[in-house]
């Protein structure tokens, strides 16, 4: 009798089961959203977060977290020095009360952060805040749009002089380089974007085409400015770059993508 009664309980919670998976079903599963808490996410933690980690066995794990409006996530780890990617994409969801965001993986892990002020703060695993030495390494710091959206950028000044030139930039925070033409030849180059929207643009790599005269000065000084950048600021129009003093040292206006 006692098994009866335990076999029926579970033949009653397998249909209420059933019936409950056919009463949500969509009709169209390609477009099916997950129903998550949707309504809880704060229009300001959609976007795009970067940052540099810290790692045990490397100097760094360059960070970037994508979250979309649909309640999708894809993150990309970078580990510096062991010319290994890591890529995630999954869901996300977030807790109003505690503003604190998490992440599962399409191969189940899960990674919680706490967003405040443009910031994502990585939490350990029982969901405290980061402590010791390095617990300020832990944030990532929110992208604005015109450098998410891989604008590419018209060179219009050089230390606050006009130039007329054809050298143009374009910021990848997805993977950490920058890339343009310096008037003549292309370049590219490994980059880095922190905090306070920091940048720091490593050896610039270019073609060796020898042009006119005027067109290789602006090119050298383009390129030595590059390596100069500390700090970028834009709007919907203008991008500019700013050295350790924090002195502009080159504009640039919006061109097409």
């Amino acid at each position: 009798m006692k098994n009866i009664k335990i076999n029926s309980m579970v033949l009653m919670t397998l249909m209420v089961a059933t019936l409950y998976s056919c009463g949500v079903k969509s009709s169209d599963s390609s477009n099916a959203k997950p129903k998550s808490i949707a309504f809880n996410i704060p229009k300001d933690i959609y976007g795009t977060y970067v940052g540099t980690l810290p790692c045990a066995d490397c100097s760094g794990i360059a960070t970037t977290i994508t979250i979309a409006d649909d309640l999708t996530f894809s993150l990309t780890e970078i580990y510096e020095d062991l010319q290994t990617t890591i890529d995630t994409k999954g869901s996300a969801s977030i807790d109003k009360a505690t503003q604190t965001v998490t992440l599962v993986g399409n191969d189940s892990t899960t990674r919680v952060y706490l967003a405040k002020n443009g910031q994502l703060c990585m939490l350990d695993a029982e969901g405290n805040m980061p402590s010791g030495e390095l617990k300020d390494e832990y944030t990532l710091e929110k992208l604005d749009k015109n450098i998410c959206t891989l604008t590419v950028w018209s060179l219009s000044s050089l230390n606050g002089k006009e130039v007329k030139s054809e050298a143009t930039l374009k910021i990848d925070p997805f993977k950490n380089r920058v890339s343009g033409g310096l008037g003549c030849n292309t370049f590219f180059s490994k980059s880095k974007l922190g905090k306070n929207n920091s940048i720091k643009i490593e050896s610039v790599n270019s073609t060796m085409m020898m042009c006119d005269p005027e067109s290789m000065k602006i090119e050298q000084e383009y390129s030595k400015i590059l390596k100069m950048a500390k700090r970028y600021s834009t709007t919907d129009k203008t991008l500019t770059l700013y050295n350790n003093e924090n002195s502009e040292i080159a504009t640039f206006s919006k061109t097409k993508n």
